[in-house]
């Protein structure tokens, strides 16, 4: 190691660390220039190097994507190190993010850790924003240690003291990280009757108990294939002795495997290794992870759209929970994504995104409700579409089966661009069932989109029906209310009471909302969402003849009813 007082060439951002696979041995060495000693991060970062890591933004390996799917194989190789577009330039002062519209080769946007000593993140002369390595930067450099950089290890080095125990990280499946028994020495722990061996040359290694209270521990052979393994629970300065585990691994018939349930979790155990007769030595591998694990969950509940039609170009609010059901006490930064597509799966790179939401979650705060305003790109053709809510889309959470249930979506019908639309919502009629000759009492909005700024007056009309298609001429006219809308005023709300003619067969009926029923706006192919409708049960029968108005249809002509009187946009007017 060095540190030289001004940068040499390829000193080029106060340091160098050279890769274990680069090059001759004599030529690998970190060097720091002396300014940048005290940022909390240089020299590590470049150690790092040294012990195999790469950055986060690394491309030599082929680009990360930011769902994880090439994480193994792109990227720095590590799978705990979400896709990062390099952090030199997008970066600030209060350690955020500054890039969020940057996009991986998929189109989905980055959400890098900014915390990480591997990545370029902002760094001040005393200081810096990288402070952290993952669990799998760990186990590689450590990898790197034991199999590239063994003539550093030496006495003392080696974990064969319970207090000196290295930690295994624990997962929901193996993950193995490596270890050697090169340079071991007896421990001061008395050895036990295990495997018919003494436990000369012991190491150790520990693992803190998840929440369910169960863990594996594997193993794996390397240079040598042949351990015993003992487990204790309490203090490394205090232990108590807990089972014996001479084999059974799944990966190597001599190597040891323990299934262990019912533990304290976030208790720590440890786990005492030894060659059986201390008389082979080398590399091994190992790993810890939950036998019954709780894998996180990220769904949708209660999506909405405000509207069931919309122009296209036009302007839709979307409502809905993001929920989390997991173990996580980090909280964690989901998305949920608002997509158009023909059919309710989510395809990526197929369907239109439209925008989203990020949430905040994790065990203590399970839900979030997002809202948002999406537009509807102008060029979508006409036809029936779903609005898919994707729990995250950017997949930030690690959920294993649990995707399978990311996707909710909701029908929407797009028409044409730029025509004008009008058309019914939250429609209601306060009873089910109502005898001939009573009163009903009506509730709906008649809605607008378009772009007319003139207040445009259209009648929604009222009708009994014996299905829910509007039958001109046929249905039952009961009433209607006239609306003022334009580009402005996109809503309004109407109520009326209307009277079920005496004579009305009992019977199954309908009572339909007809938007613009006399046609005042021109909607084109929007005519076709005009009418919705609700069931209404007519019992009874008697009274005055049912009325029915029959128009001549167009926007200036009048509908000749049979109660002797004629309407027109105006108002009734008697029939002599």
């Amino acid at each position: 190691m060095f540190i030289v007082n001004t940068g040499a060439t390829e000193v080029c951002r106060g340091g160098i660390g050279k890769f274990p696979f680069w090059g001759n041995l004599q030529d690998h060495y970190v060097a720091v220039t002396a300014s940048n000693l005290n940022d909390n991060s240089t020299l590590a970062h470049e150690l790092g190097h040294y012990l195999g890591l790469y950055h986060t933004h690394e491309t030599s390996n082929g680009v990360e994507y930011v769902n994880g799917s090439n994480c193994g194989t792109a990227g720095d190789l590590l799978c705990d190190t979400p896709a990062d577009p390099n952090l030199f330039s997008c970066s600030n002062s209060s350690c955020q993010y500054t890039c969020p519209t940057l996009t991986d080769p998929l189109g989905q946007f980055y959400s890098p850790l900014m915390d990480n000593i591997m990545s370029y993140a902002y760094k001040a002369p005393t200081w810096s924003c990288g402070t952290d390595f993952t669990n799998d930067q760990d186990s590689r450099a450590y990898f790197i240690y034991l199999n590239w950089r063994n003539y550093l290890v030496c006495g003392g080095t080696i974990p064969d003291d319970p207090c000196d125990a290295t930690s295994i990280p624990v997962s929901t499946s193996c993950n193995f990280i490596s270890g050697t028994n090169v340079g071991a020495t007896n421990s001061s722990v008395a050895s036990i009757a295990c495997d018919g061996s003494a436990m000369d040359g012991d190491i150790w290694f520990k693992a803190v108990i998840p929440p369910s209270g169960d863990l594996i521990i594997d193993s794996d052979e390397g240079s040598i294939d042949d351990l015993g393994m003992a487990i204790y629970t309490g203090t490394c300065s205090s232990l108590s002795y807990y089972g014996c585990y001479p084999n059974g691994s799944t990966y190597s018939t001599y190597m040891p495997y323990a299934s262990l349930t019912g533990l304290t979790p976030g208790s720590t155990i440890w786990i005492r290794l030894w060659e059986y007769n201390n008389n082979d030595f080398g590399t091994f591998s190992i790993c810890a992870y939950d036998r019954s694990p709780t894998i996180d969950d990220i769904f949708i509940t209660n999506e909405q759209v405000d509207v069931t039609s919309i122009n296209a170009g036009g302007t839709i609010n979307v409502d809905c929970n993001q929920n989390y059901n997991g173990t996580s006490g980090t909280t964690l930064y989901p998305y949920v994504g608002y997509f158009l597509s023909t059919d309710c799966n989510y395809d990526q790179g197929v369907d239109v995104f439209l925008g989203d939401d990020q949430s905040s979650l994790d065990v203590t705060d399970t839900d979030d409700p997002e809202s948002e305003s999406l537009v509807i790109p102008a060029g979508t053709t006409a036809g029936n579409y779903y609005v898919l809510f994707e729990a995250d889309w950017t997949d930030v959470v690690s959920e294993g089966v649990n995707e399978n249930n990311n996707t909710v979506c909701v029908a929407l019908q797009v028409t044409g661009t730029g025509i004008d639309d009008i058309f019914i919502s939250n429609e209601q009629v306060d009873v089910t069932s109502i005898n001939a000759g009573g009163t009903i009492n009506v509730d709906c909005n008649q809605n607008y989109n378009g772009t007319s700024s003139t207040t445009l007056y259209p009648y929604v009309g009222y009708f009994l029906s014996t299905d829910c298609n509007y039958d001109q001429g046929v249905d039952v006219f009961l009433g209607d209310d006239q609306s003022s809308l334009d580009v402005t005023d996109i809503d309004d709300p109407e109520s009326e009471s209307l009277v079920i003619p005496a004579g009305t067969t009992a019977g199954n009926y309908y009572v339909l909302f007809e938007a613009d029923w006399t046609d005042v706006v021109s909607e084109g192919v929007n005519e076709n969402n005009n009418t919705v409708c609700v069931a209404l049960q007519v019992t009874g029968t008697g009274g005055n003849p049912v009325t029915q108005c029959i128009s001549a249809g167009g926007q200036h002509s009048l509908a000749v009813c049979s109660d002797n009187s004629a309407r027109d946009w105006g108002g009734i007017y008697s029939v002599s």
